[in-house]
């Protein structure tokens, strides 16, 4: 009788156990998918500013790099890197339209 009074103290103690570390891990998960929606908000914004031909091959190149491809289940799980990704395309768009300008002022000045 003892025993078994024992062992379900013993059970009861380990579902205690368990439910604070299960509290402990949703805490976890929605701190995760707080940061994982933030990234995805990020890109967004990071891609509304490229052409979408830009963005489509951003994306292309990030699934078919040869050193480290992202597979394309797992592109979600990889926002940070494609935000920076992004950040890049947008730099290499905006400085070759910022050339674009600068070459047309110039060919103004010299045409009269």
């Amino acid at each position: 009788m003892q025993s078994e009074i024992d062992e379900t103290d013993s059970l009861k103690m380990c579902i205690a156990r368990l439910e604070i570390e299960n509290s402990e891990l949703r805490k976890k998960f929605a701190e995760i998918e707080a940061r994982n929606a933030e990234l995805k908000a990020r890109i967004a914004k990071l891609e509304d500013k490229l052409p979408d031909s830009l963005v489509k091959r951003a994306y292309q190149s990030l699934l078919n790099h040869s050193k480290n491809p992202v597979p394309l289940e797992m592109i979600s799980g990889k926002s940070s890197r494609i935000e920076l990704y992004l950040r890049h395309k947008l730099e290499v768009y905006e400085n070759s339209l910022n050339r674009k300008c600068k070459n047309m002022t110039q060919e103004k000045v010299l045409r009269p």
